[in-house]
């Protein structure tokens, strides 16, 4: 399941990700739609496109930047890791789709996060990996 508050057209970043996570995660949710009180483990993805790059001598840009945001919530640190690893398995070198844009395949910008435990959440554990990709 993946609740989003994009629409269903493909035509948004959001729902371009969430198309391309199908199944990915138990529960995945985008940023904004999580419940109140959210079964675990769960995942939560954000994503933009960011500066524009290779300005030519005409001031266009003729590249953009794509970031996708994960973040995995649960109660052990083999739940978040289970998740973040299904998630990265799902869009790790895909190219995703947005109205009539496609992105080059999605990489990984950083290694994720080692498991890390909110004291104010009672414990949660978290991880947090991020995505990157250039539309030319």
């Amino acid at each position: 399941m993946i609740v989003t508050n994009a629409s269903s057209s493909g035509a948004t970043l959001l729902q371009a990700v969430a198309d391309a996570a199908q199944g990915s995660v138990r529960r995945l949710y985008a940023v904004g739609s999580v419940p109140a009180s959210p079964a675990y483990p769960y995942g939560v993805f954000s994503a933009q496109m960011g500066r524009g790059d290779a300005y030519t001598l005409d001031a266009t840009h003729g590249l953009r930047w794509v970031r996708v945001t994960f973040q995995a919530f649960g109660r052990t640190a083999d739940s978040v890791l289970d998740v973040t690893e299904d998630f990265l398995a799902a869009l790790l070198d895909e190219r995703l789709v947005i109205g009539d844009l496609m992105t080059t395949p999605l990489t990984l910008e950083l290694d994720p996060t080692p498991p890390t435990r909110d004291p104010d959440a009672g414990g949660v554990l978290g991880v947090t990996a991020t995505l990157t990709a250039t539309i030319n």
